[in-house]
C-alpha cells in the first residue's frame, strides 16, 4: 500500500507537471499563431503599399505605409520600418512637401542614418531647396560608401552642371552611365539614369560651346576643330539616348534642334558634298519625327535646287502637303509635275 500510495503521489505530481506544459504549450502556440498572423498582415499591408506605389498612386500608398507604420510602431521591425519611414518620406518630397520629407527622414535616420537610400533622398530634398553643399556632401558620402551607385554620380553631375563646372559634370555623368549597367526606369524620373546622364552629357557640352561665345571668354575661343568636336559630341550623346528609347521624347526633340542647326550650317557652305551633308541630316529629323514639315520642304529644296531630283523633290512636297495644306507648298508641286512632265516629253 505505501509503494502504492508513492506511485499516486507520483503520478499526481507527474499529471500536474503534464497539465501545466499543456497550459504553456498551448498559450506558446496561440502567441505564435497571433504574432505570424500579425506578420503576415504587415506583409500584405506592405506589398499593397508598394504596388500602389509602382503605379504612382500616392495617396493611396501613404495611407497604407503609414497603417504599416503603426503597427510596427515598438516592434522590432526595422528593415520594414525603415522601407515604410522612406516611402513616406519620398512621398512627401514629390508632393512638395518638403518639410515633412525631411521631418519624417530625421525619424528614418534613427534606424539608420548611413542607408544609401536615405542619403540619396535627403541630398535631393537640399538641392531642391537650394542647399547645394549639403546635398553634394550627401551624395559624396553615398560614392565613398558605394563608388558604382550611378544615382549619387548623376545628382552630383546636376550639381556640378549647375555651378558651371563642366569637367566634374562630364565626370560624374560618363560614371553614371558606366555603372547603370541595366537601366531601370526609375520612379518619377523621364528615363533610366544613363539615359538622363547622356542628354545631360549633350546641355554639358552645349553650355562649353555657349561659355566660348561670351564676352570675358573671346580670347580662348578654340579652334574650329574643337568646336566641331564639342557639337559632334553633343548631338553623340542625344542619339544614343534616344537609340536606348526612342519614347524619350524631351532627348528626341533636343537631338531635331541641333540637326536643325547643323543642316542650316551645312546649307551655308559651299559644293554639293555641303548639300548631301545637310539632306542627310534632314532624313535623319524626318525619321526621328515624320512630321516635321520644315525638314520635309528643305528635303524638297536641296533635291530640286541642288541635286537635280525633281522626282524626289516632289515625294517631299508631297509629303511636307499632307501634314499641311500650304500654298506655297502646293505651287512648288505643280511646278514640279510639270518639269517632270516636260521631261518625259523631252525623251520621247
Amino acid at each position: 500500500m505505501k509503494k502504492m500510495g508513492k506511485w499516486l503521489i507520483c503520478f499526481e505530481i507527474f499529471a500536474v507537471f503534464v497539465f501545466f506544459a499543456i497550459i504553456f504549450a498551448n498559450i506558446t502556440s496561440s502567441y505564435t499563431g497571433q504574432s505570424s498572423r500579425v506578420d503576415s498582415d504587415l506583409d500584405q499591408l506592405m506589398e499593397a503599399a508598394d504596388q500602389l506605389y509602382e503605379i504612382y498612386d500616392l495617396p493611396g500608398a501613404l495611407v497604407k505605409y503609414w497603417e504599416a507604420i503603426t503597427q510596427m510602431e515598438g516592434q522590432k521591425e526595422s528593415q520594414k520600418l525603415l522601407h515604410a519611414r522612406l516611402r513616406v518620406s519620398e512621398i512627401y518630397f514629390r508632393s512638395n512637401w518638403n518639410k515633412d520629407a525631411l521631418d519624417h527622414l530625421a525619424r528614418a535616420a534613427k534606424i539608420d542614418q548611413n542607408n544609401t537610400a536615405l542619403r540619396l533622398l535627403q541630398g535631393e530634398l537640399y538641392k531642391d531647396d537650394g542647399q547645394r553643399a549639403l546635398a553634394a556632401q550627401e551624395f559624396l558620402a553615398v560614392i565613398n560608401k558605394d563608388p558604382t551607385n550611378f544615382e549619387a554620380h548623376y545628382l552630383l553631375g546636376v550639381l556640378y552642371q549647375g555651378a558651371r563646372q563642366f569637367e566634374q559634370a562630364i565626370d560624374h555623368y560618363q560614371q553614371a552611365i558606366q555603372y547603370d549597367l541595366q537601366m531601370f526606369h526609375q520612379p518619377f524620373e523621364l528615363a533610366p539614369v544613363a539615359q538622363l546622364a547622356r542628354m545631360q552629357l549633350s546641355r554639358t557640352y552645349r553650355q562649353i560651346l555657349q561659355s566660348y561665345q561670351s564676352v570675358d571668354q573671346e580670347n580662348n575661343i578654340p579652334d574650329v576643330g574643337e568646336i566641331e568636336r564639342i557639337e559632334n559630341l553633343a548631338i553623340t550623346f542625344l542619339e544614343e539616348a534616344v537609340h536606348i528609347n526612342e519614347q524619350f521624347v524631351e532627348a528626341r526633340q533636343e537631338l531635331i534642334g541641333l540637326f536643325y542647326r547643323k543642316a542650316s550650317k551645312m546649307g551655308r557652305a559651299r559644293g554639293v558634298r555641303s548639300y548631301d551633308q545637310a539632306l542627310d541630316i534632314y532624313q535623319k529629323i524626318v525619321k526621328l519625327n515624320p512630321s516635321e514639315i520644315d525638314a520635309w520642304q528643305w528635303i524638297g529644296q536641296i533635291q530640286r535646287s541642288f541635286l537635280d531630283d525633281p522626282e524626289a523633290a516632289l515625294a517631299a512636297y508631297q509629303k511636307a502637303y499632307e501634314l499641311e495644306s500650304d500654298v506655297g507648298i502646293l505651287a512648288e508641286i505643280k511646278t514640279l509635275k510639270d518639269e517632270i512632265e516636260k521631261m518625259e516629253l523631252e525623251k520621247q
